[in-house]
């Protein structure tokens, strides 16, 4: 978030948030929707590169998000993190207003789609 960003939402205040919300998320939809592939792949390449660089504890369990909408994949970060023998963790949405349930992931895990149509494993456990 920038600098003009935090003057909008001071400016919005409570009255219209959920609104500025909805406008900001697709104007920052549109944006990541008109990056060339070459932009899309240099930018997802620094993304990674910083995930890289994070000093993980050995029994880290990592969350992620399954790629959508040409979100960034992150999966050859998640990759490597259960070759060095982390877990990684995918969220489902329990419904409106609930927190995110984070559900072991790894290679074949039956999955279940969920709002969107993003899949999530079909066993609860973490």
């Amino acid at each position: 978030m920038n600098m003009s960003d935090t003057q909008q939402m001071s400016e919005v205040g409570t009255q219209d948030w959920a609104g500025w919300r909805r406008a900001k998320r697709a104007e920052l939809l549109a944006r990541r929707a008109s990056l060339s592939p070459a932009d899309h792949a240099e930018r997802s390449e620094r993304v990674l590169l910083r995930l890289e660089a994070l000093a993980l504890p050995p029994a880290a369990v990592v969350g992620f998000y399954w790629p959508f909408r040409a979100e960034i994949d992150v999966m050859p970060f998640i990759e490597r993190l259960r070759e060095q023998g982390r877990a990684a963790a995918l969220p489902r949405v329990v419904g409106k207003g609930e927190p995110l349930e984070f559900r072991l992931w790894e290679p074949g895990v039956p999955m279940d789609r969920g709002v969107f149509g993003i899949p999530f494993p079909r066993k609860r456990r973490l």
